[in-house]
C-alpha cells in the first residue's frame, strides 16, 4: 500500500489513522491536501515531530500492504 491508497480511501481509513492519532478528526485527515499537509496537522495536534508522524504513517501503510498481500494470497 501507498500513500495514494490512503488518500483516494481517506474514509476507510480514517479509524486506522484514528487509533494512532486520538486527536484527529475526519475533517484533518479528509481535507489533507497532500501528505506532507496530513503529517504537519498530525504533528501539531498531537506535539510530535514530524519525523514521528511519517514513520507511523510508513508503519500503517506497510501493515495494510501485508494484509492486502495475505489477503491476496488467500483468495488465490
Amino acid at each position: 500500500m501507498v500513500w495514494t491508497d490512503l488518500a483516494n480511501n481517506a474514509s476507510q481509513y480514517t479509524a486506522k489513522l484514528r487509533e494512532r492519532f486520538p486527536l484527529a478528526d475526519a475533517k484533518t485527515i479528509s481535507t489533507a491536501e497532500d501528505r506532507e499537509d496530513l503529517v504537519q496537522n498530525l504533528a501539531q495536534q498531537h506535539d510530535l515531530t514530524l519525523m514521528e508522524v511519517n514513520q507511523e504513517i510508513d508503519d500503517l501503510l506497510f501493515v495494510e500492504s501485508l494484509a492486502r498481500q495475505a489477503s491476496d494470497l488467500r483468495a488465490g
